[in-house]
């Protein structure tokens, strides 16, 4: 369900108290033609066509919902390389630095919010993040193999909508945690480049971070 800007935010609240708050990165909401209660948005990535995957919605038996064939070969493509997400990662980066070097040092409170894509499959990363992780040294999860695993109607569901009902292989789980892994470093890099920024501006001791993170691993 998008974000549409309807229910004020505290993007809103700041904003509404004559402060500046600037979005630069992903924001996954509808539009940025909708007010999401941002004084500028900065190349934000918001949902395709403000419809997203809609086919996440649904829920029904399996002769009702087509199969996202194409998830497990995402999860394939966890191999040394080059993702578009990494690029983009890169690039909001550099507008960070950018707007704080243009607003760091204005008297006004601010509030910049810079949001990353990754970490997100497919887990392609550069060869220098993917030799952080050898693959003899990615220890196996528990109960990866397919007759260990937990027989449950939703997950057995979840198995069958994404196309991962199959037995995996060791290289293939040993793939997608190094290439996980390795995209968690790349984003701590882009992440570590903003904070130097705070510090060579002389902003460290004045400027509050706070880090979230919208995604649950069990």
């Amino acid at each position: 369900m998008a974000y549409d800007g309807r229910v004020p935010t505290w993007h809103h609240r700041i904003r509404d108290q004559g402060h500046e708050i600037a979005a630069i990165g992903k924001l996954h909401f509808r539009s940025s033609d909708d007010d999401n209660g941002f004084t500028e948005e900065i190349d934000v990535m918001h949902i395709v066509e403000a419809k997203g995957a809609l086919i996440s919605l649904l829920r029904a038996t399996q002769d009702g919902v087509p199969r996202r064939e194409s998830h497990r070969a995402i999860y394939e493509d966890s191999v040394p390389g080059e993702a578009d997400y990494q690029v983009y990662d890169r690039r909001v980066t550099g507008r960070a630095t950018e707007w704080l070097r243009a607003h760091g040092d204005q008297e006004e409170p601010w509030v910049l919010l810079v949001s990353y894509a990754s970490p997100h499959p497919p887990f392609k990363v550069p060869a220098r993040f993917w030799a952080m992780y050898p693959l003899a040294d990615v220890p196996m999860p528990v109960q990866w193999r397919r007759n260990e695993r937990p027989s449950h109607p939703a997950d057995r569901y979840l198995a069958w909508m994404n196309s991962i009902e199959d037995e995996f292989s060791e290289d293939f789980v040993q793939r997608t945690i190094a290439g996980y892994c390795g995209l968690i470093t790349h984003t701590d890099e882009q992440i570590g480049q903003v904070i130097r920024e705070l510090g060579s501006l002389g902003l460290n001791a004045s400027t509050r971070i706070i880090y979230t993170c919208d995604v649950s691993i069990r």
